[in-house]
C-alpha cells in the first residue's frame, strides 16, 4: 500500500491510497465466493448457486459492497501508517480500479495542536449544596398547585385567579387577530400572558370591558410584533379561584408513592431533588470549566467542518424549540448566528477530549449508569427509557459524551483552585 498526504490547508488533508493490482479483483471474488455458499435461489440446494449467476444478477451490487469493504480495511491502517489524527469522517473523492492498481483518494481535517495545555493559573468555585426541609415543603406546595381545580366567582379577578377573556389588539396598522376577537385565559400574577393585558384583568368582573395599553416582550416568536407596543380591548368571560388539594392519602399516592403516608412522600421528594440538584450542579460546575477554558486556550485554530455540523446541531434545535412556540419556518434561518456559539462549544469540546486523551481518563461506567438511570427515573417506565437508550447508538453516544466531559471537568477542579461556594438549593435550580 502507497500513501501520499497532500496539505490543503492548515488543517485539512487529502490522503491518496494506492493499492496493487488485483486487490478489488480478490474481494469481488472472495464477495461471491460467500454469496455463493448461503445464497438461496428458487431450483437450487442451499450452497449450490453456480458463481457465474450471482454474478450475473448480483454483480453491480457486489462489486460495490466489495469497494466499501476495500476501502474501510485500507483507509484505517492508512491514516495510521501517517499517524494521522482526524477531527471529521474522511470523505471519499474519487475512486478508480486501473489496470496498475486500485486507487482512492479521501479528505478530511486533522485535530489542531492544542499545545501542552497547562491548566495552572484556572480558578473555580465548586458549588456545594444541600436539599433543607425548606425546599420539600416548597415542593409540595407546587405539586399542589399543579394538582389545583377552579370555581367560578362572582368577585371581581384578584391575584391568583384563572381569568378567561377575548381580546382585540392594534399594533401599528396590524390587527390581532386579524378579524373579530380572541379567546384566551391566564391566571393572574403568572405574567403569562402579554404585558398590560394581565394588569388591566385585576379588579374586572365577568362582562366587564375595558381598554388597555399592550407590549410585546422583546424575544416574541413573532418578530413583526417582537418589542412593539399597541392598544387592546378586553372583555372578561369568567373569573375563577384556585381550590388546593389536600396532603392527604390519595394525593399522595397520585405520585407514585403507594404508602400514601407524609412520611413516605417526603422522603420520596427529598430523592428527586437530592438527585436534580446533583445533576444541576454538575452541569454547573461543566459550564464553569468550559468558560475558563474557551478563554484559555483561544489560540488553535479549529476544525471548520466540526463547527458547521455543531451550528447546524444548534440551528435544528432553535428551530424546533420555535415550531413548538407556533413559529413556522418556509425556509432555514441563515447559519451564521450560530457560528460564535458553535465555535465556543467545538473548543471547549476538543481540550475536553484532549485533556482526557493525554491523561487516560476513561469513561466511569457506574456514572454512566446513574446518569442513564437518573434520566429514566423521570418517566412512567424507566425500562422503556434505558432500552431505548441501549438501542439507540446516537442517544447513548450523546449521553457518554455528556457525562465524560462532567468527569473530564471534576478532574480539572481537583487539579486547580477550586473554591467552594455554599448555595441554597433555590440558587443553583432555579438562578436568577
Amino acid at each position: 500500500m502507497q500513501v501520499a498526504v497532500e496539505n490543503q490547508t492548515a488543517l485539512k488533508r487529502k490522503l491518496s491510497i494506492n493499492l496493487p493490482a488485483g486487490q478489488l479483483d480478490q474481494a469481488i471474488a472472495s464477495q461471491i465466493q460467500q454469496a455463493s455458499r448461503t445464497m438461496n435461489l428458487k431450483g437450487f440446494r442451499p450452497g449450490k448457486v453456480p458463481m457465474q449467476l450471482i454474478t450475473q444478477r448480483y454483480g453491480k451490487q457486489i462489486r460495490q459492497d466489495a469497494t466499501e469493504q476495500l476501502i474501510r480495511s485500507s483507509l484505517g491502517p492508512a491514516i495510521e501508517q501517517e499517524k494521522l489524527r482526524p477531527a471529521t469522517t474522511p470523505a471519499i473523492t474519487s475512486i478508480n480500479d486501473e489496470a496498475d492498481g486500485f486507487r482512492f483518494e479521501v479528505e478530511f481535517e486533522i485535530m489542531p495542536d492544542m499545545g501542552d495545555l497547562d491548566l495552572s493559573g484556572i480558578e473555580l468555585e465548586r458549588e456545594i449544596a444541600e436539599v433543607t426541609d425548606g425546599d420539600i415543603d416548597a415542593m409540595i406546595e407546587n405539586l399542589r398547585l399543579q394538582r389545583r381545580s377552579w370555581s367560578d366567582v362572582s368577585r371581581a379577578a384578584a391575584q391568583e385567579d384563572l381569568v378567561s377573556f377575548e381580546f382585540s389588539a392594534k399594533i401599528g396598522d396590524r390587527l390581532m387577530p386579524e378579524s373579530g376577537v380572541e379567546r384566551a385565559a391566564t391566571i393572574i400574577g403568572s405574567k403569562a400572558t402579554l404585558a398590560g393585558i394581565e394588569d388591566g384583568l385585576v379588579g374586572m368582573s365577568v362582562g366587564d370591558e375595558k381598554d388597555c395599553g399592550v407590549s410585546f416582550p422583546a424575544d416574541h416568536r413573532d418578530p413583526e410584533l417582537a418589542d412593539k407596543t399597541g392598544d387592546a380591548h378586553v372583555k372578561v368571560l369568567k373569573v375563577q379561584s384556585a381550590i388546593m388539594p389536600e396532603v392527604d392519602a390519595q394525593f399522595i399516592a397520585s405520585f407514585g408513592v403507594p404508602e400514601g403516608t407524609t412520611d413516605a412522600f417526603r422522603v420520596e421528594i427529598r430523592s428527586n431533588l437530592a438527585r436534580e440538584l446533583k445533576s444541576a450542579l454538575s452541569t454547573r460546575l461543566r459550564a464553569q470549566v468550559t468558560t475558563k477554558l474557551v478563554e484559555r486556550f483561544a489560540a488553535f485554530e479549529l476544525p471548520d467542518g466540526l463547527v458547521q455540523e455543531d451550528a447546524k446541531s444548534l440551528r435544528a434545535q432553535a428551530m424546533q424549540n420555535a415550531q413548538r412556540q407556533g413559529s413556522v419556518f418556509n425556509q432555514e434561518p441563515d447559519l451564521v448566528p450560530f457560528i460564535d456559539a458553535a465555535k465556543r462549544r467545538v473548543r471547549a469540546g476538543l481540550v475536553l477530549n484532549e485533556l482526557a486523551r493525554k491523561h487516560s481518563l476513561k469513561l466511569d461506567q457506574r456514572r454512566m449508569l446513574e446518569a442513564l438511570n437518573a434520566i429514566a427515573s423521570t418517566y412512567e417506565d424507566p425500562s422503556e427509557v434505558i432500552a431505548m437508550y441501549r438501542k439507540d447508538n446516537n442517544l447513548l453516544a450523546g449521553l457518554q459524551g455528556r457525562v465524560m466531559e462532567e468527569q473530564v471537568a471534576d478532574w480539572i477542579a481537583e487539579q486547580v483552585q477550586a473554591r467552594e461556594v455554599k448555595r441554597a438549593f433555590s440558587e443553583v435550580i432555579r438562578p436568577g
